[in-house]
């Protein structure tokens, strides 16, 4: 079976492929180690701030800004989705989350003897932390390649969702 993950679900994926035999080929996108996201404390506390006065929908924004790097045409494309919604409504969660989440470092040993061909996909405008985080598990899976999403941050299946489409069925074959 393939499996897909992004951000965080893309740790949870690599995670089950050492877990299982089931898992024969993993597509991970930009796996949510610490070093992905861990924005400046001021950028938490700001959208602590922003949710505790109400203000879901630019504390969301101020997040996805500052902490992830898009732009006002990606929060723009998010904005439309159906999803949105529920983004506005996990907003008092982000930076408890992220908080857990910055001490949650990729550690390649158990992965040294890793056979699971492993597809990684990376935005070219993706952060510096997003990036090394990919390289790091690059560097230590031994069937792993990396495929650059051109144009695109941390968020492409909303923004150009035919790019990750395209970029599973290359690697798939």
């Amino acid at each position: 079976m393939a499996v897909y993950g992004h951000s965080y679900g893309a740790v949870c994926a690599l995670g089950a492929a050492l877990r299982t035999r089931n898992i024969d080929r993993l597509f991970l996108y930009e796996p949510g180690f610490g070093a992905v996201l861990s924005p400046r404390r001021e950028v938490l506390d700001r959208v602590d701030e922003l949710a505790t006065a109400g203000r879901d929908d630019a504390a969301l924004e101020h997040f996805y800004r500052e902490a992830v790097g898009m732009t006002a045409d990606d929060i723009a494309a998010m904005r439309h989705q159906p999803s949105w919604q529920a983004r506005l409504a996990s907003v008092p969660t982000i930076p408890r989350e992220l908080r857990t989440a910055a001490a949650l470092e990729f550690d390649p040993t158990p992965y040294r003897d890793f056979a699971v061909p492993t597809t990684l996909l990376l935005g070219d405008r993706s952060t510096p932390g997003q990036k090394s985080v990919v390289a790091a598990i690059h560097a230590t899976l031994p069937h792993s390649t990396i495929v650059s999403l051109p144009g695109q941050a941390h968020a492409a299946q909303i923004t150009a969702p035919h790019l990750v489409a395209d970029a599973l069925r290359s690697a798939s074959r």
